[in-house]
């Protein structure tokens, strides 16, 4: 998503470290006197306790907070009970409550919901105001460009010598069987794997070479073969984080209560919505992402990767664990994202799909590229079918070998549409 992670965490350090201070000088202002004893331990317990209890991921939450944790002593004085280990066995005991039913806090009972703009239109391209323009290719212009590039995993060679080109507004579809690299090959084009051999180019940037949030803010997006959602996030909060790249930021604006911020916070939201209406799923934009269905979920990540504005749009199994009704809405999806300029590099097991999608299909066996061609070539190929179904030499009687093409090759998983690798 284009997080430069060390620098937010240190941002959140230094501002956490800011409030502290402030705190310790309004303490020191009200009692006249500061000792090291009145910032021992039990006081960094009541702060973590006071967090955790109200709920830190909303404004009101540390104010529940202290408000509760103040009030007991009070009820205790009122009460004329003086023992003093009654507060800190209330805190610890609601602190062990809270992080095991309560994980939003007290905060989590406040109505928090966003307001979901109304998206007109389908173009989630960065060119409206409030949000930072980026520059694509030009239709058939270079993306990606690979030279021998391999990862070795000790003595295993997970990827070997692949030399691959993508060129912007192609469908590129990865197919292969289990353990063929494919994954490890696409982690590699999105900088989170460093090559072992070869050079990669994506979008003018080397991989491996650089940091993988400066790969993502050159233009490239990617899911992940299983989900990594936030799932107490709403639908819409999670494309929010996804457009990270293309928002401008407002935290230093908020603090000063300018009028710019709310405007181009509101700019960021309808460009979730636009994004959320691109892959349908607009009106579960205030629906929890845990709440939501297998398939949306698919999409969810699809819509949060769209939100970045990418040239490059890595899918890994975006079909995964889905029917052939939700597989054939996906394969639409993203034919119509390539008919807006988009440049897809996905891997799936679904080759129905993969045939009916893609404008290039690249085949990989052992870590090695054994075919790449037209969806006809490679449904003709026999390299091809010889990796899924082993040689014919093997089972004479085994007529399946020309079924590629028909897209009825055997599922293991019962979805009767795809491979799900070699047995």
């Amino acid at each position: 998503m284009g997080i430069d992670v060390a620098r937010h965490r240190l941002s959140a350090f230094v501002a956490a470290g800011a409030v502290a201070g402030l705190y310790g000088v309004l303490w020191a202002f009200f009692v006249r006197l500061i000792a090291p004893e009145d910032f021992g331990f039990s006081a960094a317990i009541d702060g973590l306790v006071t967090a955790v209890v109200g709920g830190s991921t909303m404004f009101l939450g540390p104010l529940l907070g202290s408000a509760f944790l103040t009030m007991v002593p009070e009820v205790q004085r009122a009460l004329g009970v003086e023992a003093g280990w009654i507060r800190p066995f209330l805190a610890s005991l609601l602190l062990l409550v809270v992080i095991l039913f309560l994980p939003g806090g007290l905060a989590s009972f406040l109505p928090h919901r966003l307001r979901v703009p109304t998206a007109t239109g389908d173009d989630v391209a960065s060119d409206h105001s409030g949000l930072q323009p980026r520059r694509h290719p030009a239709k058939g212009g270079p993306v990606a460009h690979l030279v021998g590039l391999g990862k070795e995993y000790g003595g295993v060679h997970a990827v070997r010598d692949v030399d691959l080109e993508i060129r912007s507004g192609e469908v590129v579809g990865l197919i292969g069987p289990n353990g063929a690299g494919k994954t490890t090959l696409v982690n590699m084009i999105s900088g989170l794997v460093r090559p072992s051999s070869g050079r990669a180019t994506v979008l003018g940037v080397t991989v491996g070479d650089t940091a993988v949030h400066k790969v993502a803010a050159a233009g490239v997006s990617r899911t992940f073969q299983h989900s990594k959602l936030f799932a107490r996030l709403s639908a819409l909060e999670n494309v929010l984080v996804g457009g990270h790249l293309v928002s401008r930021p407002t935290f230093l604006r908020r603090l000063l209560w300018l009028s710019s911020a709310r405007r181009d916070e509101q700019e960021a939201l309808e460009h979730a919505a636009r994004c959320l209406r691109r892959v349908g799923l607009l009106q579960l934009a205030s629906s929890r992402a845990s709440a939501l269905s297998y398939g949306d979920q698919r999409r969810l990540e699809i819509a949060r990767a769209l939100a970045s504005d990418p040239t490059l749009l890595i899918l890994d199994e975006p079909a995964a664990g889905m029917n052939h009704v939700e597989a054939a809405a996906l394969s639409s999806l993203i034919r119509s994202l390539a008919e807006d300029g988009l440049t897809i590099l996905f891997i799936e097991h679904n080759v129905r799909m993969v045939l009916e999608t893609c404008h290039r299909i690249v085949v990989l066996d052992f870590g090695q590229v054994i075919a790449t061609g037209t969806p006809d070539e490679i449904a003709a190929n026999s390299l091809v079918v010889e990796a899924y179904l082993g040689s014919e030499e093997e089972d004479p009687g085994d007529d399946e070998g020309g079924s590629i093409a028909a897209g009825t090759l055997p599922d293991p998983t019962g979805g009767g549409a795809g491979i799900s690798g070699r047995s």
